[in-house]
């Protein structure tokens, strides 16, 4: 592959909105004073070039990691990846990753490569990254390096891999999660040659950790793309996600659920529903499979199991519907329903406003917040399941406003519901 080296001065390219952070430069300098080359790189260049604030600022050098450590001897410094070029400079309380120009030699199992060897060219170091867009370099008094077109491609909002697209995702399949997670957030169209290496190599995902899949996926889903991506790519996402294959050919009713949507747990939960996947034991039997945290799992499968209820439209409903749900997914769940069910969404516009009212006033939906406790009634005299049992039928009668919430009225209830449980029993 023959590249044509589009690097250019930073007047170019570079809107008066790049600024870099004063601590930046100055490390920056330091590099310079000591002869050494120094630029920021990645993913900090793309977005200082969009006009948007970087999350963090990573840099490149022809310095080696010793000689790093050497030159910021004065700061704290993490070596926990050395190995592979990479020392952490604590700069004013800011990490700061500054990693020695690399080459990589050839990938195992897809995901990682067999051996880092250090170079001094800047070029070749970029050479190994995904996207052109993230393979650019600037430096405030040398400029802007793009050596694979990769100002233009942000210019035209295109995902564009660095080199033989093939070949990128057959290093590191990872990639492919990568490209659909920038195309939706930063809302870029993927080029074709990228496109179509990812319908080829989608395969490749099994030989990758679920976690990793399972993150870029989640912050796919909530971008701008989510539900263009999930119908273009849904043999991609079906490699993991089975059922989601229904999505291809449903972008106007996705984009629709999307529209109302916002959270990557409501946006999965609807997928799954407007896949027919409606049965929740079956979609936490399907998350399972690519590991995700408790409470996301959770809260997607129970999004799915609930999607069909009614929107609560007493204040009575809704603190016995807060108090089912135990996710705290309530709001989630009335817009998955509006979604869902598109006659029912000014009811559930009602109801998220009933819902405000009820969390805002304090209304009693927990066991935490009755004014008795399982050692009252102990001392009471109840004991084994039966204090489980009162307790529950307590919340119960104080939601439903027929018994005030203080320790005498509940007590005092408390102890005619074991009287009627002694007559019902014949006691």
């Amino acid at each position: 592959m023959t590249y044509t080296d589009k690097s250019q001065n930073a007047d170019a390219h570079t809107p008066s909105a790049f600024a870099i952070p004063a601590y930046i430069r100055e490390i920056l300098d330091r590099f310079d004073r000591a002869g050494y080359e120094a630029w920021c790189v990645g993913g900090c260049v793309r977005d200082a070039l969009r006009g948007t604030s970087p999350h963090d600022w990573d840099l490149c050098t022809n310095a080696l990691p010793e000689q790093t450590l050497a030159l910021f001897s004065d700061k704290p410094c993490l070596t926990v990846g050395i190995r592979h070029g990479t020392v952490t400079v604590m700069w004013e309380k800011q990490p700061v990753e500054i990693t020695t120009y690399r080459c990589e030699g050839a990938y195992i199992g897809h995901r990682t490569p067999s051996s880092v060897t250090f170079t001094p060219s800047l070029r070749e170091d970029c050479l190994r990254r995904d996207f052109t867009v993230n393979a650019m370099a600037y430096h405030p008094s040398r400029g802007l390096s793009d050596f694979f077109g990769g100002a233009d491609d942000l210019r035209a909002r295109l995902l564009r891999c660095v080199g033989d697209a093939r070949e990128r995702f057959d290093e590191d399949a990872l990639r492919m999660m990568r490209a659909l997670r920038f195309s939706s957030v930063l809302d870029f169209d993927i080029e074709p040659e990228t496109a179509a290496a990812i319908h080829a190599y989608a395969p490749l995902l099994n030989e990758i950790s679920g976690e990793r899949i399972s993150s870029e996926f989640r912050r796919m889903l909530t971008g701008v793309r989510a539900a263009q991506l999930l119908c273009t790519y849904a043999d991609v996402i079906a490699v993991f996600y089975p059922p989601l294959a229904g999505c291809s050919g449903q972008l106007r009713v996705l984009n629709d659920a999307f529209a109302i949507c916002h959270t990557a747990e409501t946006r999965l939960a609807a997928a799954f529903r407007l896949c027919g996947c409606t049965n929740a034991d079956d979609v936490r039997m399907i998350l399972h499979f690519l590991p995700l945290d408790r409470a996301f799992s959770d809260a997607v499968t129970a999004l799915v199991r609930d999607a069909a209820l009614p929107p609560p439209v007493t204040r009575t409903d809704m603190r016995h519907a807060l108090s089912r749900t135990a996710y705290g997914y309530l709001p989630e769940q009335l817009q998955l329903h509006a979604a869902l069910f598109p006659d029912d969404r000014d009811a559930c516009d009602a109801s998220l406003t009933l819902y405000r009212a009820v969390t805002e006033s304090g209304d009693t939906v927990k066991l935490s917040q009755l004014a008795v406790n399982g050692r009252d009634l102990a001392a009471c005299g109840f004991h084994g399941p039966a204090i489980g049992k009162t307790l529950h039928q307590l919340l119960c009668a104080v939601m439903d406003d027929r018994v005030a919430n203080t320790a005498d009225a509940l007590l005092t209830y408390a102890k005619t519901l074991s009287t009627q449980r002694s007559d019902d029993s014949g006691e």
